[in-house]
């Protein structure tokens, strides 16, 4: 194995524990807004009402049997949507997410880069962007694994609790827990591997 080859699979090796805490991220996510169902639920409730009122006192209501082949028609639509996001998501979304991950932190690390400087009044060199940028890229990762944390913390003060505060806080810290292990192995086996932080996503 050249020496090539060997950085980039210590490169690889090194980014594999970056994607199990973006995986580990999208969880917690995806933790959060079960939480909040309920509250969206209520406001998509509300405005579902709102526009059915509207469209209730403009056009005059169906009758007969028009109103339910078109509900029918609708809920096998839905059926076979849900479906094909069920073998979707099975196949696809675990390499989705680190991909959608990695584009989406490094991408606003370079948004946000320049910004930073021209606050510092300071000049754009190569090496203070690469610097910036990889410490932008951290702090955006603390950020995901902390709001969603803080999310599943503060759903105490919902109204309708969907789950035992208990049990929410239990399974919140764990996936948090391993978000955050899953990233500092990865920053920890970047330094012992002499991996850039550049090269880390």
């Amino acid at each position: 194995m050249n020496k090539i080859d060997k950085a980039n699979f210590r490169k690889g090796f090194v980014n594999l524990l970056g994607a199990f805490g973006y995986l580990f991220c999208a969880l917690q996510w995806l933790w959060a807004m079960l939480l909040y169902f309920s509250l969206i639920n209520s406001l998509f409730l509300l405005i579902s009402a709102n526009s059915t009122k509207i469209n209730i006192d403009k056009t005059p209501a169906a009758v007969g049997p028009s109103v339910g082949i078109p509900f029918i028609a609708f809920s096998v639509i839905i059926i076979v949507v849900m479906l094909a996001l069920t073998i979707y998501v099975i196949f696809k979304v675990p390499s989705t997410i680190v991909k959608t991950g990695k584009k989406l932190v490094n991408e606003t690390a370079e948004d946000i880069m320049p910004l930073l400087l021209k606050a510092q009044h300071k000049k754009d060199t190569k090496k203070r962007h690469l610097k910036l940028t990889s410490l932008l890229v951290l702090i955006i990762k603390i950020g995901l694994l902390i709001t969603p944390l803080a999310l599943s913390l503060l759903s105490r003060f919902l109204e309708k609790q969907m789950f035992d505060y208990n049990v929410v806080i239990f399974i919140s810290l764990w996936l948090a827990g391993f978000s955050f292990i899953s990233f500092c192995l990865q920053y920890l086996l970047a330094k012992v591997l002499a991996v850039k932080r550049q090269d880390i996503w």
